[in-house]
């Protein structure tokens, strides 16, 4: 699940929440951001340059790849305002196990990628997140109602004591 759109605070949230609430309902849910590609892309230096950035998000497709071969919901919250950043990545993990979630604000933020000119929308996203005045419970609520009808994850598995395996 690639949340794409809105940078910052309210992104990583709905990221942190939708992981938890995913756990909740028993299915194996993990956060991928920035902080945790530190290692994975500490050898390509602080550099802009083009190659550094393909590099980067080929090699962030073959994790997540693994992590979707593994089982794993996986919740993307990583800076990739350029579609052909995203479209590696959907090439590596494939088309069919890539979901674009676009995730937007009611109210302006001029330090939000999105309103800077920075950032390039998605031709055609899978869904649309609105965060808005209801919060980000409210939006994961309907996500995960989403998600549901998607067939991406059912009711939980509960295992009755002394039932065997």
């Amino acid at each position: 699940l690639w949340l794409s759109g809105t940078t910052g605070g309210p992104r990583q949230q709905l990221a942190r929440t939708l992981e938890t609430r995913l756990f909740q309902r028993g299915a194996h849910a993990v956060v991928v951001d920035d902080a945790a590609l530190a290692g994975l892309w500490h050898d390509l230096g602080g550099s802009h340059a083009q190659a550094s950035h393909r590099e980067a998000f080929r090699r962030l497709g073959e994790l997540l790849r693994v992590l979707v071969m593994s089982g794993a919901i996986v919740i993307v919250d990583v800076d990739a305002p350029t579609r052909s950043q995203r479209e590696t990545v959907r090439r590596a993990v494939g088309s069919d196990d890539f979901l674009e979630l676009y995730v937007q604000r009611l109210e302006d933020d001029p330090t939000d990628e999105t309103s800077t000119g920075l950032f390039e929308a998605p031709v055609s996203a899978d869904t649309e997140v609105l965060l808005g005045e209801a919060g980000v419970d409210a939006a994961t609520s309907r996500l995960l109602v989403w998600l549901a009808d998607e067939g991406l994850f059912g009711a939980p598995k509960v295992v009755s004591p002394g039932a065997g395996i």
